[in-house]
């Protein structure tokens, strides 16, 4: 049973461009040399979490000595609080008289708010749906079920 797999992979010697990005796909890990004395190394693991550091070494005495790298803090821009009328090229902010209009709006699966006092009893307390037919609905008198033989 084979449990890895080393492979060394450069686009010097592979003509096709996708191959070193295919590889690096399927790989756990990925050993990338930058520079003479500098390497990253990115780790994979099943659960998919990836861990990527990046090493410094030197080679001396046929012996080859590694340390690892600071890693490089990218200056954090702060988060700038996002100017509503620069997020589109339509009018997303509400003027005054249009948040009115909204705050004043009642849709219909909210009329149980209209009810003033909570401890009043509600209308239709038992859950059940109370329909009233009106003039539009399309209603067969005939049993549709008149043909089937129980």
């Amino acid at each position: 049973m084979v449990r890895h797999v080393v492979m060394f992979a450069t686009e010097k010697y592979i003509q096709e461009r996708f191959i070193v990005p295919f590889l690096e796909h399927l790989a756990e890990e990925i050993v990338t040399l930058e520079g003479k004395n500098d390497l990253k190394i990115v780790s994979r693991k099943p659960g998919g979490s990836v861990t990527k550091k990046s090493y410094s070494f030197t080679i001396e005495n046929h012996r080859i000595s590694t340390k690892e790298s600071a890693k490089e803090e990218l200056p954090r821009i702060p988060d700038i609080a996002a100017n509503i009328d620069n997020l589109g090229t339509f009018k997303i902010a509400l003027s005054e008289q249009d948040l009115l209009a909204r705050n004043r709006l009642i849709l219909p699966f909210e009329k149980h708010l209209l009810n003033k006092n909570p401890q009043e009893p509600c209308e239709n307390p038992s859950g059940k749906v109370i329909y009233y037919p009106e003039a539009d609905d399309d209603i067969d008198e005939e049993d549709p079920d008149e043909d089937l033989e129980l």
